[in-house]
């Protein structure tokens, strides 16, 4: 996880940026440990109802990093095409 804490891209990613959306998987992943953590307590208390919600949630945070990854992938296969100096509209 200590990896995964010192991701820190360009101080401001700019909107519709590969960039951005690595921030936003890496947000989403870091949400998953916190989750993680949250789950395996409330497992070891027994609160079935908290274990059921932090998995809706850790399910919901990989679900968005999965998008976001298939949105960045599709943005540098365009970049790809279009070739090194063409700026992205």
């Amino acid at each position: 996880m200590g990896a995964l804490m010192s991701f820190h891209p360009a101080p401001d990613p700019a909107h519709g940026t590969p960039d951005l959306y690595r921030v936003s998987i890496a947000e989403c992943v870091g949400s998953l440990a916190i989750y993680g953590e949250t789950v395996t307590r409330y497992a070891e208390l027994g609160d079935d109802a908290g274990l059921a919600y932090g998995l809706r949630c850790m399910a919901a945070n990989l679900r968005c990093a999965l998008n976001l990854l298939g949105d960045l992938e599709h943005m540098t296969e365009r970049q790809q095409q279009r070739g090194p100096n063409h700026e992205e509209a």
